[in-house]
């Protein structure tokens, strides 16, 4: 039975003299038929001193803020200058804060446009 690398169920870690095993792998393990007893055994035949472990999962990673707190998740995942003006959009009185953001983007628009001009002249 030919096995890609992504479907391998165990893993030898030398550094904790362990041998993991996924948990589907360890159940399959216990027919003495099967192609995964096989490799177990073979496994505990080469490395007689290593002990057999089951994979748990994964711990979720934490994120800290700067001020110590601590999130199960990304708070700034999904977070966009679309996602933002769709926000403000839907607060009372948006009107008059977003005419301010388009106001100065369109400022830093001609001022950037003005600038690249102005190179584009003095290589001329």
């Amino acid at each position: 039975m030919a096995r890609n690398k992504s479907e391998k169920n165990y893993r030898i870690d030398f550094a904790k003299k362990t041998i993991v095993v996924t948990a589907a792998f360890a159940s399959k393990a216990y027919d003495p038929e099967s192609e995964e007893y096989k490799i177990l055994t073979r496994l505990q035949r080469d490395f007689p001193d290593m002990k057999i472990e089951r994979k748990t999962h994964r711990t979720p990673a934490k994120y800290t803020t700067k001020q110590g707190e601590e999130f199960s998740h990304n708070q700034f995942k999904n977070l966009t200058y679309d996602n933002m003006a769709g926000f403000i959009n839907g607060l009372p009185n948006s009107e008059g804060k977003m005419s301010d953001r388009k106001k100065k983007d369109k400022d830093k628009k001609k001022k950037q446009k003005s600038v690249m001009e102005a190179e584009i002249m003095r290589f001329m």
